[in-house]
């Protein structure tokens, strides 16, 4: 494991959450509803607008043995309707991660940094330490909300653009890290109501037993760890 960098610890996140059993119950009903509806994206909408798809390639290919002036529009549609399809999975595996039944945690972070990397732009790794396999579904399901949140947010908020998911695992004992290289963490936000996803983790982190903490690292960059 590489040292870990220097790193100013900010201020605990204020627990604006009425209870930890409401916290639970919102994590769960966020679950459902996320399951319902990519499962709705992928078999559904995905596979209608992938009929639609086949559809245009068809009529641009028969436009163009006909040399029609509106085979390039019928391509163009095509290859449109191809993106729809693609940004229809990433968002589907995003909200329900089936590539956690697939390939584990492991796997399933994996599709997660490759869908960044598309997606984003950036350069995302994953870089798995582990002398045992941890088979609880409910622990790997968390550990990748979490990664999946930290990710998102080092995106988005933190302007990143590189970020590493690091995970250490054994026979007693679990810890991860996300680290990035964007604006770094500031506490502010989340006294002003921005920090949602930011008491979820925590909350993640707390039904696992784990340790969670959000740093700013001194040379520019977030570092959120979790673990003992």
């Amino acid at each position: 494991m590489d040292e870990a960098p220097s790193a100013i610890a900010v201020d605990e996140l204020p627990d604006t959450v009425a209870s930890d059993q409401l916290e639970q119950q919102i994590l769960s009903a966020c679950f459902e509803q996320r399951r319902k509806i990519g499962l709705e994206l992928h078999d559904d909408l995905g596979q209608r607008l992938t009929a639609v798809a086949f559809l245009a390639a068809f009529l641009a290919r028969d436009l163009a043995r006909t040399n029609s002036p509106s085979a390039k529009d019928a391509f163009k549609m095509e290859k449109l309707l191809g993106d729809a399809v693609s940004q229809i999975r990433l968002l589907a595996r995003g909200l329900f991660p089936a590539a956690l039944e697939d390939g584990g945690l492991l796997g399933a972070l994996e599709r997660l940094a490759e869908d960044a990397r598309a997606a984003y732009r950036i350069e995302c790794r994953v870089l798995w330490h582990a002398s045992a396999s941890r088979e609880d579904s409910s622990v790997a399901l968390h550990l990748y909300r979490i990664c999946q949140e930290a990710l998102s947010n080092a995106v988005r908020h933190g302007k990143a653009s590189r970020v590493t998911i690091e995970l250490f695992c054994d026979e007693t004992k679990i810890a991860a890290t996300i680290t990035d290289n964007g604006v770094g963490f500031d506490a502010r936000n989340v006294r002003r109501g921005q920090g949602i996803g930011l008491r979820m983790m925590r909350h993640r982190c707390k039904v696992m037993g784990l340790g969670f903490r959000v740093a700013r690292i001194r040379d520019g960059g977030t570092i959120v760890s979790i673990g003992d």
